[in-house]
């Protein structure tokens, strides 16, 4: 669930800890324990007992991901023996040890490789294709074979002055099987972004239901960043979301972290937390990140 910069069995397992949480700039405060119904939470909620040992059909589709990423890292170094400074396509590649999105983790907590191209044209239309190996579908259940999200977006860019816009379309879509009575995870957003000085504010709306919640399309997702030089090559950025889930509880997440590119590489450290309280996927934790831009 990623646009332009990311569970394990073990976890089905384990229950869902009720816990307090650090407030976004103070110390540590209780909070008021409330239900929360996260798209991790709804496939729990129609578990049955988890196998430890894989189906035929995830070790298959494990398979297909480990060959679709080789081929992606096979790839990035021709995409950047061709790349040149007016080319108008871009590669990726990243490794970050958990893939948070909207402050939940999608890999169990666990290290996620990732990677994409875009091209942009100078016109300001551009398009992407964007992927990364998760496990929270998979976890929810031995029925459900997913390891891999692929993104495909499309959009405009252009300034008004010195006000920057960014408006498309975002597919988030996960290959896999899904018996009844799953709901489909796919899920399609458009979002309008505004960007100002060091400031930029992004607003999503969902098209279709949002990754699985039943009768959820219309859900939105606003985004507050900003991102600073604070000298020697150092860039600090804060983030804070919120999630206007339909039919379901709203929550906040936020991010706080540094970044700083060396040697070709853009590595990052940040704190990622939630006011969730009953769930360990969106707990506060801090991940570390390294990735090369072609």
């Amino acid at each position: 669930m990623h646009h332009n910069s990311a569970h394990h069995p073990s976890f089905v397992r384990r229950n869902l800890a009720q816990r307090s949480k650090n407030t976004f700039w103070n110390g540590r405060k209780p909070r008021h324990t409330r239900l929360w119904k996260s798209w991790h939470t709804i496939c729990l909620r129609m578990l049955v007992k988890h196998s430890d040992t894989p189906s035929k059909e995830q070790t298959m589709n494990k398979t297909s991901i480990t060959a679709t990423l080789a081929v992606l890292l096979a790839t990035l170094p021709f995409a950047g023996s061709v790349h040149a400074e007016d080319s108008p396509f871009t590669a990726n590649v990243g490794l970050v040890s958990d893939y948070a999105y909207r402050g939940y983790s999608q890999t169990d907590e666990r290290p996620a490789l990732q990677g994409g191209f875009d091209y942009a044209h100078e016109s300001g239309l551009y398009a992407g294709v964007w992927g990364s190996n998760v496990s929270w579908l998979s976890d929810s259940s031995p029925n459900v074979s997913n390891s891999l999200e692929l993104d495909l977006y499309g959009g405009y860019k252009g300034t008004v002055g010195a006000i920057g816009y960014d408006v498309g379309l975002l597919q988030y879509y996960y290959p896999g099987s899904y018996p009844k009575p799953y709901n489909s995870p796919n899920t399609l957003e458009g979002y309008l972004g505004l960007s100002w000085e060091f400031l930029s504010f992004k607003y999503s709306y969902a098209f279709t239901d949002l990754f699985g919640y039943d009768n959820s399309d219309g859900s939105q997702y606003y985004d507050l960043g900003a991102a600073v030089d604070i000298g020697y090559g150092v860039t600090l950025a804060a983030h804070v979301g919120y999630n206007d889930i339909k039919g379901q509880d709203d929550y906040t997440d936020w991010k706080l972290g540094l970044s700083k590119e060396y040697g070709g590489f853009n590595f990052g450290l940040h704190y990622v937390d939630t006011d969730v309280n009953n769930s360990d996927l969106a707990d506060e934790r801090v991940i570390l990140s390294v990735s090369k831009s072609f």
